[in-house]
C-alpha cells in the first residue's frame, strides 16, 4: 500500500491530504521517510487551506509558524472547545460613570470597544515565546469629541474592510455616522477626528453591519439606509428596530413587530421596498408582537452555513438558524404581495429563557454559536453538532450583573462587553500572563475577581443546560 502511494504524482496526494484528517495525516507521516516529507511539505498545508478558520486576532501571528504548528493550535483549541476549558480575562478595569449600549467589533488588525463616547483599540501580536498564544494589546484609549459634554454618544460600530483594518464606522445617539481611522504611535487617550454623514437627525443609530464598500445602518425608529462612496438609499420600516445584518444579496433587521426578523433584497439595482422573506420563530403564533435584538451570518470558514445562513436572537431567549436556501415556507395570506414567511432549520434555547441581546459564530471548526443574555453577564454556547440540551452557559469575568451587548466569536477566541468592562474567553493552547493586557484592579474589583489557581485566567462560574432544563 505504500510503495503504491508514494509512487503518486504529488498533486494527486495533494488532492488525498485534503481529506484526511490530523491523526490520519500524524500516522502516514510516521510511515517512511518519503511520506514524512510529504506530509511537512504538502499535508499539513493543504489541511490548513482546506478548513480554513476565521481569526483575526491569531491569523498573523500563527502564519508566522510552520504549518504543523498552525495545525496543532488549531487542533488543541478544539479540544479545549470540546472539554469547555478556556481561560477567562478581563481586558479593561470597569469603566466609571453612566455609559450606554456598549459594543465590540474585529478587523484584521484591531478588535475595538465603544462606550458612550470612549474608544479602545487593541492590537495583535507576535509573542516572544513561539510556544506562547498570539498576544493582544492595548493601543490606546481614544476620546470622541474630546469628552466635552454635549458630544454625540456612540452607539453602534462596525468594521470599514480597509486594507490596513485600521478604519471603522460608527454609529451616534444623533443619527449620524462616523468613519474613523485609528492611526496611533504610542499609547494614551486622544481625541479623534471624525468625518461625520447625517444619516437621520435625532434618532440614534443602533446597529451598523458592513460588507466590502456597503454599509448598512437601522435607527432606533426603523430608518434604514445602505450607502457606498457613490449613493445613499433610505428605507423606512415603519416600527421600532433593533439590529441589522448585511449579506452580499441581502439585508436583514430584527425589529419589534408581528414579523420581528425581515429580509430584504439587495441588487447592484438597490435594497428591495418590501421584504423578500420573513422569517418566523418555531412558533407559528403570528398574532402578537415579539422582538429580535441579535442577527448574525457565518463565517466564511463555517462549513455548515453560507451568505445565505442567518442567526438570531430572540426576546424570548431562543437562537433560531434560518437557511434561505431551503423550500420549506408558510404563507399566513393568500395575497400575492405577501412575502413567504421561512421557519427556522435549528433552535436552540438557553434554559433561563432571558432575552438573547447578541449572537455570534464561528468557534471550534466554527461549528459554535455563542449568545450574549439580558442579565447577570451570561453568553450561552451550543454546539451545532451535538444534542441542544448540551449547551452551557458561563459567567463573564467579575459577575457582571449587566447584559452582554455584543460579542466576536472567533476560531480560538470569544470576545463580549457588559455594561462594565470587556472580556474574552481564550480557548488557545499556550496563554500566558501577558497573552492579554494587563491593568490595575481597584480594591473593590479585587474582592470580586479570583484568580483560578497559578494560571493567567480568572474564576468563572459555568453552567451546563442538562442540568437546568
Amino acid at each position: 500500500m505504500i510503495v503504491a502511494i508514494i509512487t503518486l504524482p504529488t498533486d494527486v496526494l495533494v488532492i488525498i491530504f485534503e481529506s484526511l484528517s490530523i491523526p490520519t495525516l500524524a500516522a502516514l507521516s510516521q510511515t517512511c521517510k518519503y511520506l514524512h516529507f510529504a506530509v511537512s511539505r504538502f499535508g499539513w498545508t493543504s489541511h490548513l487551506l482546506a478548513n480554513l478558520r476565521f481569526s483575526p486576532s491569531t491569523s498573523h501571528a500563527l502564519s508566522l509558524r510552520p504549518p504543523i504548528d498552525q495545525v496543532k493550535y488549531y487542533h488543541l483549541s478544539d479540544v479545549a472547545w470540546r472539554g469547555e476549558t478556556f481561560i477567562a480575562r478581563p481586558l479593561s478595569s470597569a469603566w466609571s460613570g453612566a455609559f450606554r449600549k456598549p459594543a465590540v467589533a474585529i478587523s484584521d488588525s484591531r478588535l475595538v470597544v465603544t462606550s458612550r463616547t470612549l474608544i479602545d483599540s487593541y492590537t495583535f501580536h507576535t509573542p516572544r515565546v513561539p510556544a506562547h498564544s498570539p498576544q493582544i494589546r492595548k493601543e490606546a484609549s481614544l476620546e470622541l469629541g474630546g469628552g466635552a459634554a454635549s458630544v454625540d454618544v456612540i452607539t453602534s460600530i462596525a468594521p470599514a474592510h480597509d486594507q490596513d483594518g485600521a478604519e471603522f464606522y460608527i454609529g451616534l445617539a444623533s443619527g449620524n455616522v462616523a468613519r474613523m481611522s485609528i492611526n496611533i504611535s504610542g499609547s494614551g487617550t486622544r481625541h479623534l477626528p471624525t468625518s461625520i454623514e447625517a444619516i437621520h437627525s435625532g434618532d440614534s443609530v443602533l446597529a451598523l453591519s458592513s460588507k466590502r464598500d456597503l454599509l448598512l445602518g437601522v435607527t432606533q425608529n426603523g430608518i434604514a439606509t445602505i450607502s457606498n462612496t457613490r449613493s445613499v438609499e433610505i428605507l423606512d420600516l415603519k416600527t421600532r428596530a433593533w439590529t441589522c445584518q448585511l449579506s452580499t444579496n441581502h439585508a436583514t433587521f430584527g425589529l419589534t413587530s408581528k414579523a420581528p426578523l425581515i429580509v430584504h433584497a439587495v441588487q447592484p439595482s438597490g435594497m428591495s421596498k418590501r421584504p423578500t422573506y420573513i422569517l418566523d420563530p418555531t412558533s407559528q403564533d403570528t398574532h402578537s408582537k415579539s422582538a429580535v435584538f441579535g442577527v448574525c451570518g457565518t463565517p466564511p470558514s463555517a462549513t455548515w452555513g453560507s451568505d445565505q445562513v442567518l442567526l438570531s436572537g430572540w426576546y424570548n431567549g431562543s437562537v433560531n438558524i434560518h437557511d434561505l436556501r431551503t423550500s420549506t415556507r408558510l404563507r399566513v395570506s393568500s395575497s400575492a404581495s405577501s412575502a413567504p414567511h421561512l421557519l427556522p432549520v435549528l433552535t436552540f434555547v438557553e434554559p433561563s429563557v432571558d432575552p438573547i441581546y447578541c449572537v455570534a459564530t464561528g468557534g471550534g471548526s466554527s461549528n459554535y454559536i455563542a449568545a450574549g443574555l439580558a442579565r447577570h453577564g451570561m453568553v450561552a454556547f451550543w454546539d451545532i453538532r451535538g444534542p441542544r440540551s448540551t449547551g452551557w452557559s458561563v459567567y463573564a469575568p467579575g459577575n457582571d450583573p449587566s447584559p452582554v451587548y455584543s460579542v466576536v466569536l472567533e476560531s480560538s477566541r470569544l470576545f463580549g462587553v457588559t455594561q462594565a468592562r470587556p472580556f474574552v474567553y481564550d480557548f488557545g493552547p499556550g496563554v500566558v500572563e501577558d497573552t492579554h493586557p494587563s491593568f490595575r484592579f481597584s480594591r473593590a474589583e479585587a474582592q470580586v475577581f479570583k484568580k483560578q489557581g497559578d494560571g493567567p485566567g480568572f474564576y468563572v462560574t459555568i453552567w451546563r443546560h442538562s442540568q437546568l432544563a
